[in-house]
């Protein structure tokens, strides 16, 4: 792996938490989305922007990191389908999160999961991004910053920086063959 140019020290569970804006531009551009499933919901973030919006939201992660709020469970244990799959995985097995989402999201359903854009660029990967159900990237102009989810609990939002490191949001719609990926930006 290259040299990492954050600020932040690698957490050991690669739990970093998103900020709730970049969480907003993937919900502004799919108001479709009525309910979704955060699978390695952390505190909850993903699962907090949507209930703010009256989107049904659920969590789950492979550790309690919210004091008993979500279920803990292991996704890729689990066959329970869910229109929407919205999350912020670990790096290391993204790719694994990903292809189990797209087994078990039924047709016409999202899987969506923001990822650091280095995400984009592995031969490893190319399945994934050639996929008929890869929609669209929604590429961030502005580096969202992603502390590690301990240092949040500890600090709180004033730990956040200014971001160091450059994120999408991957998305697929299962089922629906796509004429290619689209991909846009936004701030």
């Amino acid at each position: 792996m290259g040299e990492r140019h954050s600020e932040y020290a690698r957490d050991a569970d690669d739990w970093y938490v998103e900020s709730r804006w970049c969480v907003e531009r993937l919900l502004d551009r799919y108001p479709e989305i009525t309910e979704l499933h955060d699978p390695c919901c952390g505190s909850g973030n993903i699962v907090d922007t949507a209930l703010s919006r009256g989107i049904a939201a659920t969590g789950s992660d492979i550790r309690d990191r919210a004091s008993g709020r979500f279920e803990v469970a292991d996704f890729l244990q689990t066959q329970l389908s869910r229109m929407a799959i919205v999350t912020n995985p670990p790096f290391k097995i993204a790719q694994t999160i990903v292809k189990h989402a797209l087994n078990i999201v039924p047709d016409g359903g999202l899987v969506a999961v923001v990822a650091q854009a280095k995400f984009l660029f592995s031969q490893g990967r190319h399945p994934l991004f050639v996929h008929p159900w890869m929609e669209r990237v929604i590429v961030f102009s502005r580096r969202p910053s992603m502390p590690p989810g301990k240092m949040l609990e500890e600090f709180g939002e004033e730990c956040r920086g200014g971001g160091s490191m450059d994120y999408c949001w991957c998305v697929w719609r299962v089922g629906k063959t796509s004429p290619g990926c689209a991909v846009e930006w936004t701030l």
